[in-house]
């Protein structure tokens, strides 16, 4: 569970909740959102609780955000050492073999990141590889913020 601090107090926001502003946001898939705000509701602490109250009915029966690897799977043919991101190798032209990593996270679409050729990617192999796992964690804060 995410934590939020206001004032130098510490919250423990369930998904769906968030700090918004001057008060509390709940935002479920498929309802239209509820704002909690700090002044209606006497303070940062009570309009907290009345939130906390709200997101654990709305979220009943409601899927958690999924979780995301932090290995690859142990029957993935060509390792690239980040889960979620496979290695694709395809001819292309005059029969010259590109390569290219396909970089997936469950509820985005499948990005791909140009690798080279069969005479170029072995140099840049490297490089491309870190930039695949910058470009993965950057879609996996693009979803959970999205979903908060």
């Amino acid at each position: 569970m995410r934590t939020t601090v206001v004032e130098g107090i510490r919250f423990r926001c369930p998904p769906y909740l968030i700090r918004a502003g001057t008060g509390w946001q709940l935002r479920v898939p498929g309802r239209a959102s509820e704002y909690f705000a700090d002044a209606r509701h006497g303070g940062t602490g009570p309009a907290y609780e009345a939130a906390f109250i709200a997101v654990k009915k709305a979220s009943k029966g409601l899927k958690l955000p999924p979780r995301f690897a932090r290995a690859e799977i142990a029957t993935k043919k060509t390792r690239t050492g980040i889960p979620g991101v496979s290695l694709r190798k395809s001819e292309r032209g005059n029969r010259i073999m590109q390569y290219s990593f396909a970089i997936a996270v469950p509820g985005l679409p499948v990005r791909t990141l140009y690798i080279g050729t069969e005479n170029t990617a072995p140099a840049r192999y490297a490089e491309k590889q870190k930039e695949a796992a910058r470009i993965r964690a950057a879609m996996i804060r693009k979803l959970m913020t999205a979903r908060d």
